[in-house]
């Protein structure tokens, strides 16, 4: 019924001109919304991203961003058609966007167990860095982290011993994706941290150094 539901959705989308779903939206509006969604997903809250989206969504149907957002969150929680579905409309409005081979990646891999990404990301707000990590690394089966959760895992990979170099990388391999905003955030705002973090060890050590 859900695949049924979605491909039905789909169709009329792809059958209706984009100015008759919806009134025009400013693009200041849809951003603020697409922002709040990437916020959400920063914060390991995809209830609250998805609200966003479906906001966002009822104004602007065809909003790329918006349905790659959607598509890895379908995807993450096991809604498998609803993944295809927005997928199958992302390729159609931008047949090229590399964000496609993320979502499919996470598709192929199959659903992440609810409870045991729940447990780590328990453990990471509870600080317990190197357990969230190993816990991580149990769901990912030794694979790469799926696109979705690639973000959160770095974070949390960078807080802990010798991980931050590696955490970094993978960051950068993210960010280096112009329309992935969140993993752009997340890497200036890791690195500004990093160095912040250093500037004052200096000067503490100083300090003591010279009293």
């Amino acid at each position: 019924m859900r695949m049924a539901s979605a491909a039905l959705l789909l169709a009329v989308l792809a059958a209706t001109p984009a100015a008759a779903q919806a009134p025009p939206v400013s693009a200041d509006a849809a951003r603020v919304l697409l922002d709040q969604a990437n916020f959400w997903m920063t914060q390991n809250q995809p209830e609250q991203a998805q609200l966003a989206l479906e906001r966002l969504l009822r104004l602007e149907p065809r909003n790329a961003d918006a349905l790659a957002l959607q598509a890895q969150l379908q995807a993450d929680r096991g809604d498998r058609g609803g993944a295809l579905a927005s997928l199958a409309l992302l390729r159609q409005l931008r047949p090229d966007d590399p964000r496609l081979a993320g979502i499919e990646q996470t598709l192929r891999a199959g659903t992440i167990d609810p409870a045991g990404l729940a447990e780590a990301r328990q453990l990471a707000r509870e600080g317990h860095g190197v357990e969230a990590v190993a816990r991580y690394q149990r769901l990912f089966r030794g694979a790469p982290p799926p696109g979705s959760l690639a973000l959160e895992y770095y974070q949390t990979l960078g807080g802990t011993p010798g991980g931050w170099d590696p955490a970094r990388e993978g960051l950068a391999e993210l960010a280096a994706n112009p329309q992935d905003q969140r993993a752009r955030l997340a890497y200036f705002d890791k690195v500004t941290l990093r160095i912040l973090k250093f500037q004052v060890s200096s000067r503490n050590s100083v300090r003591v150094k010279y009293g």
